[in-house]
């Protein structure tokens, strides 16, 4: 089936929105970027795929099958295209991949001793670490590399943070 806008609007959920594995089903890759729509408007995808989409959109998905199809397309391998093709993976961040990122990344990491700052996890306790931007790269680009902005979180906490709050939990320790 082709996607279209008109398909699109009829199957929201019924609070008027859209689920992630919605945008999964119809061919996005993960994670889900703004603009979702326009991207998939003319692709075929699968019958499968069109009662998924259908069928999450009127229930959402269980936690297992949740985490299932995140990690199906996560390793691409989730086929909803008709030509059998998996979604593109999302490009990388160049940042991310920079020397200077990264360099700096393991300055902070020494620096704050690799101890989640907001619940004190660590590696020893079974946490992955992230270093955060307090204030977030999107809307303070000149900060990303300023070690004043940044904080070790674990992978739950900065999940958690994301880039809506500017909290700076080195303070309340």
């Amino acid at each position: 089936m082709r996607v279209t806008r008109a398909w699109l609007e009829e199957n929201r959920t019924p609070m008027g929105g859209f689920r992630s594995v919605q945008a999964l089903m119809v061919g996005e890759p993960w994670p889900v970027r703004s603009g979702w729509m326009d991207r998939a408007i003319g692709r075929n995808i699968t019958k499968q795929a069109v009662a998924s989409f259908i069928a999450y959109g009127k229930h959402p998905p269980t936690s297992l099958d949740r985490r299932l199809i995140y990690q199906a397309a996560k390793d691409g391998v989730l086929h909803v295209l008709e030509d059998g093709a998996p979604p593109k993976p999302a490009p990388a961040d160049p940042f991310l991949s920079s020397s200077e990122w990264k360099r700096v990344r393991l300055k902070v990491l020494m620096r704050d001793g690799a101890t989640c700052a907001c619940c004190g996890a660590s590696p020893q306790t079974g946490a992955r670490m992230n270093v955060d931007h307090i204030k977030p790269r999107k809307t303070h680009p000149a900060l990303a590399l300023d070690l004043a902005n940044l904080q070790v979180l674990c992978a739950d906490c900065n999940h958690g943070k994301g880039n809506w709050c500017s909290r700076d939990f080195r303070k309340s320790q």
